[in-house]
């Protein structure tokens, strides 16, 4: 009876030994199946799958360089990818970009600054007229608005849009011009603040609100609203360019490190 005991044990154990996977053959089957993701194109599955690996299988050094050499090549076909839809992008931008410039004006003191900016062409710039510009520095660095009082005793210091019961207001700078003219500037968020809310009304009419030590409020001239929409797309434009070549070079090197790597 004891004999048969023992045997039984013995026999239950080598069953159980037989039916115990290893952690290699438990990582070889994540890898196999992170495989059947990349051959259907589930990228983000198959790389969550491998990142596993090197999680639940810290001693498996063999499978988890195989699982490593995978993910690389799953980065690589994902760049190459990427690449090839960014730069598509970045020529039909050039082109319109290309176009739109003609409708610009490049303004630079070149003895004191180191970029210039754009003016739409037909935008008003007369001297001692209450009134609202735009200009894009440089390739897109910045969006800058100005807005200039012709009257006296404002010291307005906010710049505000409005439409029907809507209102966008930002800070900005003032600064006391020859002639008793004031002038004050907005830049970064606060201009595209403005920008994109007029933007977005198309072609209703929006008002101009000043605020200082009192308000002051004028509607925008047709011309002028459509000064500083131009202003904005190319400023949209510029950074969406930007934005495209910064992709382009992010996967251009992903792409370099694995030809250098794997030829």
């Amino acid at each position: 009876m004891r004999k048969l005991f023992i045997f039984c044990v013995l026999v239950a154990c080598l069953y159980a030994c037989k039916k115990q996977p290893t952690d290699a053959m438990l990582a070889q089957e994540y890898v196999d199946i992170a495989s059947e993701m990349v051959e259907q194109g589930n990228y983000n599955g198959a790389k969550m799958k491998l990142d596993s690996v090197h999680l639940l299988f810290p001693k498996s050094v063999e499978i988890r360089r195989i699982a490593k050499h995978l993910s690389d090549s799953i980065n690589f076909i994902e760049a190459q990818k990427n690449f090839s839809y960014a730069d598509s992008i970045r020529i039909v931008l050039e082109n319109r970009l290309t176009e739109l410039k003609k409708e610009f004006t490049y303004e630079i003191n070149e003895k004191y600054e180191d970029v210039g900016r754009y003016y739409y062409k037909n935008m008003s710039r007369a001297i001692g007229v209450t009134r609202i510009e735009a200009f894009v520095v440089g390739e897109g660095q910045e969006v800058q608005i100005r807005s200039f009082y012709a009257g006296k005793n404002l010291n307005h210091n906010r710049v505000g849009l409005s439409f029907s019961d809507i209102e966008v207001v930002e800070d900005g700078s003032l600064y006391e011009m020859t002639g008793g003219e004031e002038m004050t500037t907005i830049g970064g968020v606060g201009a595209l603040n403005l920008l994109k809310f007029l933007n977005s009304q198309g072609k209703e009419k929006v008002m101009v609100l000043l605020i200082g030590e009192k308000e002051y409020k004028y509607q925008l001239t047709e011309s002028a609203q459509k000064a500083l929409n131009k202003t904005y797309e190319l400023y949209i434009l510029m950074s969406d360019l930007q934005g495209a070549q910064k992709l382009i070079n992010t996967n251009g090197a992903i792409i370099e490190r694995w030809k250098q790597k794997n030829h």
